[in-house]
């Protein structure tokens, strides 16, 4: 069983590019997110840290839903307090979050 934390004060931005989907994070905690987790009915994004599930962002419309859906993994990145970016890929799986 899964915790699910609505937390609102995660800064996130969905970036699309020819390679596939960005989730860039003011956080660098997010970017460091085990998976992350796409509910395709209510256009919600959520990632698996610290064995939890965070909401951390709503799929605006103008973002091509199907198409993250069709990507096998995302780039998650941050800036990190010394100036370098951080940028790892993780899995993209559907999930309900209800």
């Amino acid at each position: 069983m899964s915790i699910i934390v609505q937390n609102t004060s995660v800064k996130s931005e969905i970036l699309q590019s020819d390679e596939g989907v960005i989730f860039h994070f003011s956080d660098p905690a997010y970017a460091r997110a085990h998976q992350v987790l796409i509910d395709p009915d209510e256009r919600l994004v959520g990632v698996v840290l610290h064995e939890g599930i965070h909401h951390v962002k709503d799929i605006p419309q103008s973002v091509n839903l199907f198409r993250i859906l069709s990507l096998k993994q995302a780039n998650m990145r941050s800036n990190l307090p010394n100036g370098e970016i951080l940028s790892l890929f993780v899995p993209i799986l559907q999930s309900k979050f209800s």
